[in-house]
Order: C-alpha cells, then structure tokens, then sequence
C-alpha cells in the first residue's frame, strides 16, 4: 500500500534529525500545485480513522478513506529531476498514486507526482 524508496526515508530521517522533530509523516491530499489537489506529506499525529506504517522508525500516516481511493502510493526523493518546464527546481520528494490521474502544465495527464515540502514542481509522466 505504501512505498517509501531509501532516499526518501534518509532525506525524511536527515530532515527530522537536524530539526529535532519527532512526529509522525502524514501522507494527505492537498491543493497547491499547477494541477491542483496533489498528494503530499506534512507532519501529524495518528488520527481514529489512519493506517499507520512503521519504516525504519518513522511513521507514515494516511487516513483509511484517502488510502482506498489511491491504492498503492509511492514516496520517492531525487536530487534533481527531469520535469516539465513549470518546475524551475532542481529535485525534491515526489508522491505518486496507482489510481490517480491529473493535468500538468497543460501538457497532459500526470500521475500525482508534486514535489513537497519546500519544493514544489510537477514532474510530468
């Protein structure tokens, strides 16, 4: 149901350990990018109705609801990317759903692949 790819778990580790962060991952729906509500990840505390997933000590969470309607999620990180012309960035974390199609940049149907956190650029299919 939910992959996190070794970079991304190290670059979410690096993150929270240079912060000081102790807090679960919640993987969510959220507007803000070029087209429109994208999955993306933000820090949270378990909710009643979460699925929750344990990888090497950080826990993701996804609401039961949200996990139905994409399937299979993918989190991944790379340093750089190379993405549609909308970006201007140079990499980041991307989430991407099985069931989950969306315009990007007006070039054509994208996965949910948004960039999060600070970044935020779509990576188009």
């Amino acid at each position: 149901m939910l992959t996190v790819t070794n970079p991304a778990l190290a670059a979410i580790k690096e993150h929270m350990r240079q912060q000081h962060i102790d807090s679960a991952v919640r993987i969510t729906m959220m507007g803000g990018c070029c087209s429109g509500e994208n999955l993306r990840f933000t820090l949270d505390e378990k909710q009643p109705n979460d699925l929750s997933f344990t990888l090497d000590s950080i826990t993701f969470l996804i609401d039961r609801e949200l996990a139905a309607q994409c399937g299979a999620i993918k989190m991944d990180f790379a340093a750089e990317y190379d993405h549609c012309p909308c970006s201007g960035h140079n990499g980041g974390f991307s989430i991407s759903s099985e069931r989950s199609s969306f315009r990007c940049c007006g070039k054509g149907d994208c996965k949910v692949e948004c960039a999060t956190s600070a970044v935020d650029a779509c990576k188009c299919a």
